[in-house]
């Protein structure tokens, strides 16, 4: 344990979520070697955050409600999917969702339509899912969203039993807006279809 802990890095990221103590770390010869690179670029590195922190930072950027909130913001990374409530600036909440990374959006396409896993994702990026009652625009399209309508109920289910489960436990932090991060974020009409199917705002954060 002790050859652990001096191991970690200098940086340490200490928060609380659902009302329990989180610690986060990271070895300090990576920290070390990102701020190198930065610094490469001409850039000056000052904070290296844990996801949560970085959401609620960026959420902040772009909506001053976030500094009362609550606001949910959805990282949908290529290897996991995380949902994070943003309260008063900080993260307050933050639970993983199943199934609905990108990797698995893409690995279902890809194979459907005998492409790799690039040319799936352009192909979500140009068409994306249909919106409501919406036609889609070409056949490729129509396609795709039925490709894809298992993954798009997946996300929406895990959506739902998360804004379920805090109405249930922690009414005060439910988010009636959420913010779309990462790659999924870039599936054109996603955020339309979810504010549709959630009866609540959901938008594609930029800046």
């Amino acid at each position: 344990i002790a050859n652990q802990v001096t191991n970690l890095a200098r940086l340490q990221l200490v928060g609380r979520l659902d009302e329990r103590p989180y610690f986060l770390a990271v070895a300090a010869d990576w920290a070390d070697h990102l701020g190198h690179d930065i610094a490469r670029t001409g850039w000056s590195c000052q904070v290296v955050d844990a996801l949560p922190f970085c959401l609620a930072r960026a959420v902040a950027m772009v909506d001053p409600r976030a500094q009362a909130g609550p606001i949910g913001a959805i990282d949908l990374g290529y290897r996991r999917a995380t949902f994070c409530v943003v309260l008063e600036g900080r993260p307050v909440y933050l639970r993983p969702l199943k199934g609905c990374d990108q990797q698995n959006w893409l690995a279902g396409l890809a194979s459907g339509l005998d492409v790799d896993p690039p040319e799936a994702q352009a192909l979500l990026a140009e068409h994306g899912v249909a919106a409501g009652d919406r036609q889609p625009a070409s056949e490729a399209a129509s396609v795709i969203a039925e490709m894809t309508a298992e993954p798009l109920a997946q996300l929406e289910g895990e959506i739902r039993r998360t804004i379920d489960h805090l109405a249930c436990q922690r009414s005060s932090i439910v988010p009636e807006e959420i913010y779309l991060f990462g790659v999924g974020a870039t599936v054109r009409g996603l955020a339309d279809e979810l504010t549709r199917r959630l009866q609540r705002n959901v938008y594609c954060w930029r800046l």
